[in-house]
């Protein structure tokens, strides 16, 4: 099956995007035990034993017509790179952005929204870190000017670093923003790339982009992104490893995604906590929709029955009922 071929947007799973998704998992804990020889460090080994016991089982709803799995539960190794984790994560950050976006709209009837995405020209991996780091600054020097401050209600901006399309060594760093605003007052194109570009300290015009936003869910998708397009970083390629190591380095201990103003205040007050802060159970509240284990199969219609599944290193193989989800051996967690 070609990499291309996971679509970690889709609740519905088939066996073999399981499989798949944990293969790319596994071969996340190979770069990152190589990247702990590489520098000696031993987080890298810490990271890698989380990652090799990520998504060991799963237990959820398979229908036995068509085979699809959903309501999904399992236990993750929360890393950025991980394709379990930065799925189910994801979708998290898109259930929340959605409520946060439908509360708004009853306090402020008139509310607006606008994608405002910032790039800059493609850097070398050596330098990504420094750039991303700049990319933080920039954004935090623009919602203290006016042209945040003064017209924007609230915003929820994240950070996204895409491999060059050519796999030649380049990284393409860019922020994706949703502003909310009322109808009049919000700023030109032209006076975000000033900012931008003050920000950024930069030499020449960014490429800037800002247009209302119509469709509401393609739009929070493009603030819960993952940090990368996955299929691009594992690509199968000789560069594989280069792409784990520079974007490990870049987003360890970042902030990438981040919220201000109106969307600040109304995810306090809905009680949305951060993923960091919330258990497996409840990303998989979020993240499948478990609420009913005794639905009926959403793509077909049949009776679903309840399965646990436990990876058997190449694959994964089907348990009696009985067995239930394990935890992480001690100490892992």
């Amino acid at each position: 099956m070609s990499y291309h071929h996971y679509t970690p947007s889709r609740r519905l799973m088939s066996m073999a995007e399981l499989n798949l998704a944990k293969t790319l998992n596994l071969r996340l804990e190979a770069h990152l035990r190589s990247l702990a020889v590489e520098f000696n460090e031993p987080l890298f080994v810490a990271q890698a034993d989380r990652v090799h016991y990520c998504s060991t089982f799963w237990q959820g709803q398979r229908c036995p017509v068509c085979g699809k799995f959903h309501q999904m539960h399992t236990t993750g190794c929360r890393h950025r790179l991980c394709p379990i984790c930065a799925t189910r994560e994801a979708r998290v950050t898109a259930m929340q952005a959605l409520e946060v976006v439908q509360e708004a709209r009853k306090r402020e009837p008139d509310l607006k929204l606008s994608l405002l995405t910032l790039t800059i020209k493609n850097c070398q991996g050596p330098d990504l870190c420094g750039e991303v780091h700049k990319m933080l600054a920039a954004w935090s020097y623009m919602v203290n000017r006016a042209v945040l401050r003064n017209h924007v209600l609230g915003w929820a901006r994240n950070i996204e670093i895409v491999p060059g399309i050519e796999n030649d060594g380049t990284y393409h760093p860019h922020i994706h923003a949703i502003l909310m605003h009322r109808s009049t007052g919000i700023e030109t194109i032209a006076e975000f790339r000033d900012q931008w570009r003050a920000g950024m300290k930069l030499d020449y015009d960014p490429v800037c982009d800002l247009r209302p936003i119509e469709d509401e869910e393609g739009a929070v998708f493009e603030v819960s992104k993952y940090i990368s397009k996955l299929t691009r970083v594992y690509d199968n390629s000789s560069r594989e490893h280069d792409h784990v190591k520079f974007l490990t380095q870049a987003i360890y201990s970042r902030r990438l995604r981040s919220y201000g103003g109106m969307w600040r205040i109304i995810r306090q007050q809905l009680g949305q906590l951060k993923i960091e802060q919330m258990d497996d159970d409840s990303i998989s509240e979020y993240a499948e929709g478990i609420q009913d284990l005794d639905a009926k199969c959403p793509n077909c219609g049949s009776e679903t029955v309840f399965t646990t599944l436990r990876w058997a290193g190449l694959h994964y193989a089907t348990l009696p009922d009985q067995i239930r989800v394990l935890p992480f051996p001690e100490g892992f967690k």
